[in-house]
């Protein structure tokens, strides 16, 4: 499947699809990319076992992110929330995420919205473990004013070719700005909101994994 950019160019759609491959193995190939060795803060946790709960499902779901390998990882606000409705979510997401830590960014507009939505003191002590790896190494990204300018224009272009659209823009320039943040520095951003995320795609070529 493709998406057109409002540049006419015709731009795949990343898929969640399962491959078979050693994900421990991708994994260590990733740390050993980003400098991280054996350091604690980019170490994969949690490899799955035969017979582990959770299902095949889940683990080809791993398995696919860890074989894609792009340099950088960007995950949405919606993808940490999902990680603590439950044991069974934290333990998927440790599986799924933590091999490729040593990747991954952190928008300052998803610490943002974790720190507004996160309310409770065991749901902020989770996510504050899960993002001190990425604030401790610097990996942090934050919208500039190229940015914001740029919002702007997708705010404007939104607003006049998909005016179904225009009750969300207020909620919506979130969303932007952390499409822009991962365009600008070449990462993957990897949510469960795929709806918003497509539409801003055909504004802005950004790389996009949507999952289920």
């Amino acid at each position: 499947m493709s998406v057109q950019a409002s540049d006419g160019r015709q731009h795949p759609e990343e898929d969640l699809q399962p491959r078979r491959r050693d994900d421990r193995a991708c994994a260590a190939s990733l740390r050993c990319q980003d400098g991280h060795g054996g350091h604690p803060e980019g170490a994969a946790q949690g490899d799955r076992r035969q017979g582990d709960r959770g299902g095949s499902r889940h683990a080809a779901a791993r398995r696919a992110l860890s074989n894609a390998l792009p340099l950088k990882y960007l995950l949405d606000t919606n993808v940490y929330l999902e990680a603590v409705r439950s044991d069974e979510s934290r333990t998927r997401f440790r599986e799924t995420f933590f091999p490729l830590l040593p990747a991954t960014f952190l928008s300052a507009v998803v610490a943002y919205e974790l720190a507004v939505d996160a309310r409770d003191r065991r749901t902020r002590g989770l996510v504050r473990q899960w993002l001190l790896p990425m604030e401790r190494t610097g990996r942090i990204v934050s919208p500039v004013f190229n940015d914001w300018v740029d919002a702007s224009d997708v705010v404007s272009a939104i607003e006049d070719r998909d005016r179904r659209w225009r009750s969300k823009l207020p909620a919506l320039l979130n969303d932007i700005l952390i499409a822009l943040c991962a365009r600008r520095i070449g990462a993957m951003l990897i949510t469960h909101n795929g709806d918003d995320f497509r539409l801003i795609r055909r504004h802005r070529p950004f790389s996009l994994r949507v999952l289920a």
